[in-house]
Parts: C-alpha cells; sequence; structure tokens
C-alpha cells in the first residue's frame, strides 16, 4: 500500500461562505402559500417552523434541503423544500413524476406539491419512516429482508429508459473539482492524497463514461433511503447517474463506508459492504471481474468525493479519524 504524508486538519487559512439564513427559506414558502392551499394543505393561521437540514454555503451554487412544519388546529403536516441551483429542482421534479411511473421499483416517491422553475424550489410530501443510518445504528448491520428489497431497487434502476429521460442534465464533475479546488486553497498540500487519486482516476476512467453522467434517479446516501413498514422511500434524487453499469450499487458501498454519522466500527462498515454484494450475487446475478473493478473505481471516486466534503463543507476535526482511514483506502 502506497504511503501517503500525514495530512493536518488545521486549515491554513479559512473560507468564509455566506450562509442561508432560515428567513430566506420561509421567504420560499411564503412566495407559495396560495399554490399549497390550492394543493391542500392548510396553512392559513397555521404556525410554521423550518428547520434546515442540508445546506450548501457556496454563493454560486447556493442550495438547502428543508423541514417544513405546518402546525395548525391540532394537526401537523411536514413537508420537505428543496432548493437547486441551475434549475435542478425542475428536473429533480420531472425525476421524481418519471419514476413515480414504474411501480415495478417497489418504491414510495415523495408527492410534489409545487416546483418553482424559476427560483429553483421544489416542495415535496415528508418521506416517512426510518432512515437506513438510524436503522444501522439500531442493528448494527442491514436486516436481510431490508437488504434484499434494496438490491432489488437497485437492480431494476438498470431497467429504466434512457430514451425518456430527455429532461436529464449532464454533469461534468463540476461539483466533485470544484471541492477539491476549495480544499486545496484551504488546505494547501496536505489534501495531496486525494488531488493525485483524482489525477489517476480522471485519467483511468473510460472517456466515454465520464463524458456521460447523467443526474438521475437516486442519491444513494443511506439518511435518503427511508424505511415504512418495509416500504422503501428515496429522497434527494439529484446525484446519480444511468450511465456506468452498477453505479449506483457501487455508490451504496461507498457511502456505507464513508458517511460519518454512521455510529459502526470500520470493521462492521465492511461486513456491511460484503454482506451488499453477497446479497447481489444471490438475489440478482454473480458480478463480473470486470464489473467488480469498475465497481472499486467507482467507490474511488465517492471516497475522494467524501474526503473533499469532510474537510470542505463538514467537521473536519470531528471526522479526522474517518478522514484518515479514507485516505489510506485510496
Amino acid at each position: 500500500m502506497t504511503k501517503h504524508r500525514k495530512i493536518s486538519l488545521r486549515p491554513r487559512h479559512t473560507l468564509m461562505f455566506a450562509l442561508l439564513e432560515t428567513p430566506e427559506a420561509r421567504r420560499f414558502f411564503i412566495r407559495h402559500r396560495q399554490e399549497l392551499k390550492s394543493a391542500g394543505v392548510h396553512v392559513d393561521g397555521a404556525h410554521i417552523r423550518i428547520k434546515i437540514i442540508k445546506n450548501n454555503h457556496d454563493p454560486k451554487t447556493l442550495s438547502f434541503v428543508a423541514f417544513y412544519d405546518i402546525i395548525s388546529s391540532n394537526k401537523k403536516v411536514r413537508l420537505v423544500g428543496l432548493a437547486r441551483p441551475n434549475n435542478n429542482s425542475w428536473h429533480e421534479y420531472l425525476t421524481l413524476r418519471y419514476i413515480a411511473t414504474h411501480k415495478k421499483l417497489n418504491i414510495n416517491i415523495p408527492k410534489p406539491y409545487l416546483v418553482d422553475k424559476n427560483r429553483n424550489f421544489l416542495l415535496t410530501s415528508y418521506a416517512k419512516g426510518s432512515s437506513l443510518v438510524q436503522t444501522i445504528n439500531k442493528y448494527g448491520t442491514i436486516p436481510p429482508q431490508l437488504l434484499k428489497k434494496i438490491i432489488l431497487v437497485l437492480h431494476n434502476f438498470e431497467k429504466l429508459s434512457k430514451r425518456d429521460l430527455f429532461f436529464l442534465r449532464n454533469n461534468n464533475l463540476f461539483w466533485l473539482e470544484r471541492d477539491l479546488d476549495l480544499a486545496k486553497k484551504k488546505y494547501g498540500f496536505r489534501v495531496k492524497p486525494a488531488i493525485d487519486a483524482w489525477l489517476v482516476w480522471k485519467k483511468s476512467w473510460p472517456d466515454i463514461a465520464r463524458k456521460n453522467f447523467y443526474f438521475a434517479h437516486g442519491d444513494m446516501n443511506p439518511k435518503n433511503i427511508y424505511v415504512d413498514c418495509e416500504q422503501l422511500t428515496l429522497i434527494d434524487f439529484d446525484r446519480a447517474t444511468l450511465a456506468p453499469r452498477y453505479w449506483d450499487l457501487a455508490g451504496l458501498l461507498s457511502q456505507i463506508e464513508s458517511y460519518p454519522k454512521l455510529n459502526i466500527s470500520n470493521r462492521q462498515r465492511l461486513k456491511i459492504k460484503n454482506d451488499i454484494l453477497v446479497a447481489w450475487n444471490k438475489n440478482v446475478k454473480p458480478l463480473s471481474a470486470k464489473e467488480l473493478e469498475n465497481i472499486k473505481m467507482i467507490e474511488n471516486y465517492y471516497r475522494i468525493a467524501a474526503i473533499t466534503n469532510l474537510l470542505v463543507w463538514g467537521d473536519p476535526y470531528n471526522d479526522k479519524q474517518r478522514i484518515k482511514w479514507l485516505i489510506k483506502r485510496l
């Protein structure tokens, strides 16, 4: 294994970004009060409680995910607001609507209440149930029946027709390269292992695959997979692809490895990853040597993304052991 220089997690200089305040998220909501009333949501005289759960602080690509609790007459309704840059909320809405027509996926899709194409704002129903992160933290693993359902959903995604996905946007790897650039400015040479691994990845991955990344079906982050009465729900559909085969499988594997809020040991993470592969081979079909090789490549893509995301947008001091472990696995 290649030895890497130790990485210091104390930034050389700090980057400052404008934070999205809760009043801004409230203004998004107020603009659409009448549309919500038309959609059957009781907002007159209601108390609105807003909690921002995901926030991109980069002013050039300002986006957020927020919970909107609408409390009225002893009733409480929770909606999820999504603000996406570059008109991605509209594309996400089209994706939700498209996937909702494919019952064979055996998956719940959040109901879109409204979409504002001009302001890139989407409001959907709340995904009930426990997230996969909460389930793993509770049981220390993924229960077999749930694992089988997840595997079959991933497999069925591959059967969706690309011909109907005219609304998908091409992803030129902007997000990862932006974060790498920010990490380099913030940490200098100390982030060199991730940058070197990225240069190797770009050179090794086929051009045809790099040029055909599409925003499509699902972000396989375990916090975006919900379980309610054995029914799966996926939210946050803006980061995935239909291009390379088994990309979502690799995405789930790497998220299990890198997601910091999984309160399990590294050994447990690796065991869950192995269980996922075994479940795929059992319930779908055995993976070929070439497919396994491609999965490892895609896993490394997500690994690099996780390192840079934790460094730039996360809490690198609390996550320093996770970052160091991921760097060793590049």
